[in-house]
């Protein structure tokens, strides 16, 4: 069901709303061609050291987000091909490295305050859309539903509202959903 989304500011850009700090980061993928888009999901210790990769997956990588509990790291894979993007899916991974799973198809997760869900965009139903789903990937529902794309969802520390970037009125604009 949807929450009733409202405009919370006309004309804002993506950086008001998503100015997080976050230790892990994208950064060019070691060995790829150099015509080849890529970014792949690295750790670097507080004081610039121990930098390592923490996803060994063969994508380009984006929007990592710490688990509140600070031991798992969401990120949206996409594959490429020369400048082409498929679909993305979002993955997650340990935050000291390893294997990365695949949760979902969608783009740019958030992590509910309690980090029981992830809030993420995806077209799957043929326009971009917020959904929600379990941290595990499970019991996907989709929370808004308008002609307009919906993107970019980030939560509010009690975790009651979702704050999201829409086209509705032609432009990007930031709405909550609560």
């Amino acid at each position: 069901h949807e929450m009733s989304p409202f405009r919370l500011a006309r004309g804002a850009t993506n950086t008001l709303l998503f100015a997080w700090v976050v230790v892990a980061l994208c950064a060019p993928t070691p060995g790829l061609a150099d015509n080849l888009p890529g970014l792949t999901v690295i750790g670097v210790a507080a004081d610039g050291t121990d930098v390592r990769v923490l996803a060994d997956v063969a994508t380009t990588d984006s929007s990592p987000t710490w688990s509140p509990d600070g031991e798992v790291i969401a990120f949206t894979a996409t594959e490429s091909s020369g400048f082409a993007f498929a679909p993305g899916e979002i993955h997650v991974v340990p935050a000291t490295g390893g294997t990365a799973r695949r949760i979902a198809t969608g783009t740019s997760p958030a992590w509910s305050p309690d980090g029981s869900r992830i809030a993420f965009g995806s077209d799957r139903d043929g326009n971009w859309e917020i959904y929600l789903m379990d941290s595990g990937g499970g019991g996907v529902t989709r929370l808004t539903d308008n002609p307009a794309d919906d993107d970019r969802a980030v939560w509010s520390p009690d975790g009651g509202r979702i704050a999201f970037v829409s086209w509705r009125d032609g432009n990007a604009e930031i709405y909550v959903a609560a």
